[in-house]
């Protein structure tokens, strides 16, 4: 049951028939996996600490910079030099004192991505490498988690929900196939995302397997 505080904090939630009193419990004992603490996961940590998410794992091994700051709100001056899942840390508390911060600084990879996917609920990625996205797309899939993503390029920011179930159809579609060539990520931006992809509540649908043209992978 919510407190007489809860339900002041999260009264503009609670009032929305799709999330009510029992949504914001179950946000409450929430527990999400937030990899990557700069440009995409600074918002997306202060509306999880804002939503009232109950517990926040931060994996990210940088530190703050200077060129940071013009778009890494969860970062000030101050800060630089600091770990950013340390500082991130500090600021989403500051918003959300009731809510569970957990830094963990450190690279996500093959060797601890198991524990740390399989010990939340849902995954956010908004990390900014290929390998990671493959291996958060691998892991979420073999430990049967909802992943969550979003990419930028240039101007324009695509947020995508990823269904467990086709995970594997993503990796064998479009990640695995295109690899890391220039065209290759022309290809996934153009195909990947327009084809693949349908943004919105109605998450993920998949269409055929791209084709690689010979030669060019």
């Amino acid at each position: 049951m919510l407190s007489d505080i809860d339900l002041e904090r999260y009264a503009r939630q609670a009032i929305m028939p799709d999330i009510g009193e029992e949504g914001q419990e179950r946000l409450l004992a929430a527990r999400v996996l937030l990899v990557g603490a700069g440009g995409l996961g600074s918002p997306a940590g202060f509306y999880l600490a804002a939503a009232g998410i109950g517990h926040v794992s931060l994996v990210d091994d940088e530190h703050v910079e200077i060129s940071n700051l013009n778009r890494q709100i969860l970062h000030t001056t101050d800060s630089i030099g600091t770990a950013k899942v340390v500082q991130a840390a500090r600021m989403m508390s500051a918003l959300n004192p009731g809510m569970t911060v957990e830094p963990v600084q450190a690279r996500l990879t093959g060797s601890n991505a198991d524990a740390l996917v399989g010990a939340h609920d849902l995954v956010v990625d908004c990390s900014d490498n290929a390998d990671t996205r493959y291996l958060l797309g691998a892991t979420a899939h073999r430990t049967g988690r909802p992943l969550i993503f979003g990419g930028a390029a240039k101007a324009n920011f695509k947020p995508d929900r990823t269904g467990v179930e086709h995970l594997g159809q993503i990796q064998r579609g479009a990640i695995r196939i295109l690899g890391p060539t220039d065209w290759a990520r022309r290809k996934l931006r153009k195909v990947a995302f327009q084809r693949f992809f349908l943004s919105g509540a109605q998450g993920f649908a998949f269409k055929a397997p791209v084709k690689i043209a010979p030669g060019r992978a």
